[in-house]
């Protein structure tokens, strides 16, 4: 009888462990419908079209995030369980004319802050290029700064000052400025460097 008990008891175990573990291991699917045809949707990082069914997801918390031309944006939170089906609807509520002016306009922004962020990572990478030191400027050396400064033609110029109440001789600093910008991989001959 103890031993009938012992493999009743065991086989509950080994099937409660498998349930657990294919609950836990196993995928789910997302199923996406639109009232309008092609809606474009992002899913866990990629873009899709609904209708759309999405199979093999590993269950847990997901986002969708809707975003068409002339609808309003839409976000969905879903939970995906293992061995089931999870559905959702896009709404698709369409813009109204102010709102795509709106739209609109927002985009004008977008596209100018892009296009002087990327007019900004040029003159950046042009500057470095022209200018090897700024990008380790200023420096300190005692009651002097190296630093440099705009020009109104948008070139720069090196210069060396004393720190606010400060004096100082240039042959007491020059070895060392010199010794810096040789660090950097530049000649200092190769520099003009204005002494405030």
């Amino acid at each position: 009888m103890k031993k009938i008990t012992y493999i009743i008891i065991s086989l509950v175990l080994v099937f409660t462990i498998f349930i657990i573990a294919a609950l836990t291991t196993g995928k789910g699917s997302l199923d996406v419908e639109s009232k309008i045809d092609k809606a474009q949707f992002m899913f866990n990082n990629k873009v899709y079209y609904a209708p759309v069914k999405i199979s093999n997801i590993s269950p847990g918390e997901y986002k969708i995030l809707v975003h068409n031309t002339d609808y309003q944006d839409e976000e969905h939170n879903i939970v995906i369980k293992a061995f089931s089906t999870t559905r959702v609807s896009l709404v698709m509520i369409p813009l109204t004319n102010s709102e795509k002016e709106i739209d609109t306009e927002e985009k004008k922004w977008i596209n100018y802050f892009k296009e002087e962020k990327e007019k900004s990572k040029k003159i950046i990478i042009e500057r470095k290029q022209k200018y090897p030191l700024s990008s380790f400027l200023p420096q300190y050396f005692g009651d002097v700064v190296f630093d440099y400064e705009s020009n109104k033609d948008k070139t720069i110029r090196y210069v060396v000052w004393a720190l606010p109440g400060k004096t100082y001789n240039k042959s007491d600093y020059e070895v060392d400025i010199n010794n810096f910008i040789r660090s950097k991989g530049v000649d200092p001959g190769s520099i003009m460097i204005t002494w405030k």
